[in-house]
């Protein structure tokens, strides 16, 4: 038998039928119970560090095509993008997500992109900066020169 653990436990009665053994696997690791436990991983899901934007956003949509997969579908589009804002782990970037109304989770991926983007040559901008401020020698003044 090529089953093991507890899929092996669930189809150890071979008196069962096959749409009973079919029904048993479907309750252990059907639907029910992937929407329970990605109801519970949604919410607690965060951007892992190097995670790419594109990788955050299809695995929430997975997760989320499961527990929402009984609501209307413009409703579940609003979920997602308040899943994707909020796996963020920058409060500013949760907030401004959550400020805007995307119709869709691309729109809120590009904002976020060109927001990431952003910042990035900013962070660059300022190290240059430090580094140039860093290699100027202030001017020093005569000795005998008045201040100005």
């Amino acid at each position: 038998m090529s089953l093991r653990g507890t899929a092996q436990e669930v189809i150890a009665n071979q008196q069962e039928t096959c749409t009973a053994l079919m029904l048993k696997l479907d309750a252990r690791y059907g639907g029910e119970f992937m929407r329970q436990t990605f109801l519970q991983k949604v919410p607690s899901r965060r951007r892992r560090h190097g995670e790419s934007l594109h990788a955050l956003a299809e695995d929430i949509c997975r997760m989320c095509r499961v527990v929402y997969n009984d609501i209307p579908v413009a409703r579940s589009k609003k979920l997602v993008i308040n899943h994707f804002a909020m796996a963020f782990n920058d409060a500013q970037c949760q907030w401004e997500l959550s400020k805007h109304s995307f119709d869709s989770l691309e729109e809120a991926g590009h904002y976020t992109q060109n927001r990431e983007s952003f910042f990035k040559e900013e962070q660059t901008n300022l190290h240059q900066l430090s580094v140039h401020l860093s290699e100027v020698k202030p001017q020093g003044r005569a000795h005998n020169s008045p201040p100005d």
